[in-house]
């Protein structure tokens, strides 16, 4: 299978975009949508998946969790409504309000790195960042 188009490292506030599906699969218990391109940021970097929904005129996915596998983004979650077929054209949709806490979230972490570099007599260096909101945190 093709690799997925990050289509969400381009531009960060597209919140829906059309694609095409090139799988739909079973993987330990839970169905997994694969497309030719996204705008789902997968679990990554300290900072939490996407969710959302991807929908065609006869189905509904509800989008739980984003994964990256060997270049390819699995959209984990249930269907609703129907079922999607190879080379079916679909619209997916972010749910905004989670993508944009999550982003204030990562800024925040990256802003408090910026203010310790300041300071003459600190040498910390950070070692790895929590940007969920269950306790956001960056470690040094």
């Amino acid at each position: 299978m093709k690799p997925t188009s990050l289509t969400y490292l381009e531009d960060m506030s597209l919140l829906a975009l059309e694609a095409e599906v090139l799988a739909v699969e079973e993987e330990e218990g839970k169905t997994v949508v694969v497309l030719d391109q996204t705008i789902f940021y997968p679990q990554g970097g300290g900072q939490p998946f996407d969710q959302g929904f991807i929908r065609s005129a006869s189905a509904v996915f509800k989008v739980e969790e984003v994964r990256f596998v060997d270049g390819i983004v699995k959209h984990v979650g249930m269907f609703e409504q129907g079922n999607f077929s190879a080379g079916e054209t679909v619209q997916c949709e972010v749910d905004a309000e989670r993508r944009l806490l999550h982003a204030r979230l990562h800024s925040a972490g990256h802003v408090v790195d910026l203010a310790l570099l300041e300071f003459p007599n600190i040498h910390w260096k950070p070692g790895k960042g929590y940007h969920f909101p269950q306790g956001p945190y960056v470690e040094y």
